[in-house]
């Protein structure tokens, strides 16, 4: 893939992805594994996102993911729900 093609798929996001899912993973007493056994992607991938090495692009695995942790994917990426509230 091309650079300037790898640029253009950037996510746009808050910068707080992992922080947010490491805090809603917790606070629903879910483990590393669950959540990632929910949202159908290896461990490794999951600890990525968790400790900011990476974000899911939007489409299946960032929809998976919400679903797993019960919060929209715009909240996953920025924090507040669609109209802009926290």
């Amino acid at each position: 893939m091309a650079t300037a093609t790898r640029r253009a798929l950037k996510v746009h996001h808050d910068g707080l992805f992992g922080e947010r899912i490491t805090r809603l993973r917790a606070q629903q007493g879910q483990t590393q594994e669950e959540v990632a056994r929910l949202a159908g992607v290896a461990i490794r991938t999951y600890r990525g996102w968790e400790y900011g090495e990476s974000v899911p692009r939007p489409g299946p695995r960032l929809r998976a993911l919400a679903e797993a942790l019960r919060v929209s994917p715009w909240f996953l990426l920025h924090g507040d729900d669609e109209e802009g509230h926290a």
